[in-house]
């Protein structure tokens, strides 16, 4: 996990958009091609929803956020973050069930998090 904290270092994503570097490695594809961090991804790859795993407690529930940290301005955070895809309530057992909160976006850099939903 060094080398995804240092790459979330490199980006300035931690501390500017997240508090520290995540804990376990969120796992996502498009049309099958694995995500890296700071990986570029052509926009006609990600036409569909990605295919997300992540090693939890298959007991809970999940909620999947994907924003822009930079989307108009980086050193305007007002205006910086902006909320491109979000699904609630997922089940650890099956990620496909989420609530889904709107369609996938398919610009500019993108951060996804996942959090433990508590009951």
């Amino acid at each position: 996990m060094a080398d995804v904290a240092a790459a979330f270092a490199q980006a300035e994503l931690v501390p500017n958009v997240l508090p520290q570097a995540p804990k376990e490695k969120l796992n996502v594809a498009f049309e099958g091609i694995q995500i890296e961090p700071g990986k570029e991804m052509p926009v006609r790859n990600l036409k569909n929803a990605p295919r997300v795993t992540l090693k939890v407690d298959p007991e809970s529930l999940f909620s999947l956020v994907m924003i822009d940290p930079d989307n108009l301005s980086r050193k305007n955070p007002s205006v910086a973050e902006w909320l491109h895809w979000l699904v609630t309530n997922i089940p650890a057992s099956n990620i496909n069930e989420g609530i889904n909160g709107g369609e996938l976006s398919r610009f500019f850099c993108k951060v996804f998090t996942v959090f433990r939903v508590r009951q």
